[in-house]
């Protein structure tokens, strides 16, 4: 049988792939060939034409396939390889094959009434033999690609850090106020007696007023807590908050994280003895004003009552006399001439021009 296949073979154009080889990986994801053009092939298997015992290309064509992904290269990456056999006519028929250089078979494609064929493997790394067997063919030439495909395994997201230990309480009054009670160094107050931070605590760690929490809390916000400084009324807010470092991971990815510094903000906390001067400010304008308005208005009115005075002074005594003797002269000459009218009116009444009868006529 092998030996037919080699006589049936014999007549080919070419000698085989062009090139011979094949690179692909991360930095060249394809390329191609140009296959052997045979005259007449028949090759019923694989196991007929291995390389080693077919180096002319007699009976099957054959491809070495190479791809320069490292094996570390896939402990953080998935992907695989693709190699793909096309010809004009469907009534040829070759079948494809891919084998390790230790001879193992990776993939295959024997599809018999198509006009090409196609195999994939995973995560490729190193050499290949890609193995072209004429099963059925007449004068018909093939040619070839190999593609490459990878993409980067997401990173687990990380573990939170386990909460700090809490400070020991104090059985001494730590600081002169910032609770409700005497006490309160802490925060604390009502009985003059407060947990502080212990000693053996560092300036920023757990347990300082100045501890901003751990750089991460499930939220990827950040953490932080309110503080009172000893010995003032002034409330201080610190936070913390964790960015993503430019560079990272896409956004859906967990990236490097990085704590920038604390955001305070100053919250003063007025007395109450400010609401009591409200009114006493109130009272101190008032007079101010009573002080400023109030003489100018009295001399003003003491001005104008000396005017009127003056000029009642100036006017002459006797003139006066006079005017007030004519005026009494004239009302009684005008209530005389109104009785002299009346009484002429009387005298003319019909009345008394009727002639009264006399007696015994």
């Amino acid at each position: 049988m092998a030996a037919l296949a080699a006589v049936m073979c014999m007549g080919g154009a070419a000698f085989g792939a062009s090139p011979s080889s094949l690179t692909i990986g991360p930095s060249h994801t394809s390329g191609g060939w140009s296959g052997k053009d045979f005259l007449l092939g028949a090759t019923a298997s694989p196991s007929l034409c291995p390389e080693a015992t077919d180096p002319l290309n007699t009976l099957c064509d054959h491809l070495t396939l190479i791809s320069d992904a490292s094996s570390s290269y896939w402990d953080t990456h998935t992907g695989s390889a693709t190699v793909k056999i096309t010809w004009s006519s469907s009534s040829d028929n070759f079948d494809l094959y891919v084998y390790t250089s230790n001879g193992s078979l990776v993939a295959s494609s024997a599809a018999s009434s198509s006009s090409s064929e196609s195999a994939t493997f995973s995560n490729p790394v190193g050499s290949y033999e890609v193995r072209v067997v004429p099963v059925n063919v007449t004068s018909s030439a093939y040619s070839g690609t190999g593609s490459f495909s990878a993409s980067q395994d997401p990173q687990p997201s990380p573990s939170p850090s386990p909460n700090p230990p809490s400070p020991s309480p104090s059985n001494t009054p730590s600081g002169g106020g910032g609770g409700g009670g005497g006490g309160g160094g802490g925060g604390g107050g009502g009985s003059g007696w407060s947990p502080g931070p212990s000693s053996t605590y560092h300036d920023y760690g757990p347990g300082s007023p100045f501890y901003y929490g751990p750089s991460y809390d499930g939220g990827g916000y950040g953490t932080g807590r309110q503080i009172f400084v000893p010995g003032s009324r002034t409330q201080i807010s610190y936070s913390t908050q964790t960015r993503r470092v430019p560079g990272s991971r896409s956004d859906s990815e967990w990236g490097p994280q990085t704590k920038v510094a604390p955001v305070a903000s100053v919250v003063p906390q007025s007395p109450g003895i400010l609401w009591a001067l409200v009114p006493l400010g109130l009272l101190l304008l008032t007079a101010a004003c009573y002080a400023v308005f109030e003489p100018a208005y009295e001399a003003s009115l003491g001005r104008r009552m000396a005017a009127s005075k003056q000029r009642r002074a100036e006017v002459p005594g006797g003139f006066v006399r006079g005017a007030a003797g004519t005026a009494r002269l004239t009302a009684s000459a005008v209530r005389k001439g109104t009785s002299a009218i009346g009484s002429s009116r009387a005298k003319l009444s019909p009345t008394r021009l009727i002639r009264r009868p006399r007696k015994g006529a």
